[in-house]
């Protein structure tokens, strides 16, 4: 004959009260694995962003316009050095028509002007500045144009050049009214650009860090 012991109620409600808080404790141990391997993911997701966007560059593209205005382009542009000195002749020659040609247009002579500052540093900024100071292309326009065609340009060292030009002055009504000869010199540099700015608007890296000029007689 078999005697059956009574149930305890007390021990049938540990061993349930028991049985609920362990799975408390079990499903809170797997939500602290799934948030440490999801704080771990974030923080390798968030350096390898950082990572990228230390590596990132801005590369230019050639783009080539045909005649009926249609872009092609024709793919990133390679680094290059600007040791050329026809390359270094030709960026002063133009740099010399936008610093001493005047212009009948206001908007273009101020888009000339920012031009020549965006390739011009240290003393030749300030020499500009004094020459500007003294004779306002602004003011020189309500009276007449002028015309700067460089002649002849001669590399005298590593770094600097010497150039000749003619100014031709012309009145309001497209009148010759002036015919002078100019020489300068020129000391360059590249600097290759390291910014979308300088990239858009000073590919070259080329700058005028020094200006000296005078009329010839």
């Amino acid at each position: 004959m078999i005697t059956c012991v009574p149930e305890n109620p007390y021990e049938a409600a540990k061993g349930v009260w028991n049985e609920r808080y362990r799975h408390f404790i079990t499903a809170k141990r797997n939500w602290q694995i799934l948030a440490v391997a999801a704080l771990f993911s974030n923080a390798m997701q968030a350096g390898c962003l950082a990572w990228l966007a230390s590596r990132s560059q801005v590369v230019p593209y050639i783009v080539r316009v045909d005649e009926v205005g249609q872009s092609v382009v024709l793919g990133p542009a390679e680094s290059t050095a600007v040791t050329d000195s026809r390359v270094i002749a030709w960026q002063i020659q133009d740099y010399v028509q936008r610093v001493r040609g005047v212009t009948a247009d206001r908007t273009a002579q101020k888009i000339a002007l920012e031009a020549a500052y965006r390739t011009t540093r240290g003393a030749a900024t300030a020499f500009l500045n004094e020459h500007y100071r003294a004779e306002s292309p602004f003011a020189v326009m309500e009276q007449q144009t002028v015309t700067a065609q460089v002649e002849s340009m001669l590399q005298v060292s590593s770094t600097t050049w010497q150039a000749e030009w003619r100014e031709t002055q012309r009145s309001i009504d497209g009148q010759t009214i002036g015919d002078e000869r100019w020489t300068g010199q020129f000391t360059v540099e590249i600097d290759p650009p390291r910014t979308a700015d300088e990239v858009t608007h000073n590919p070259l890296g080329f700058y005028v860090t020094r200006i000296s000029w005078s009329r010839r007689l």
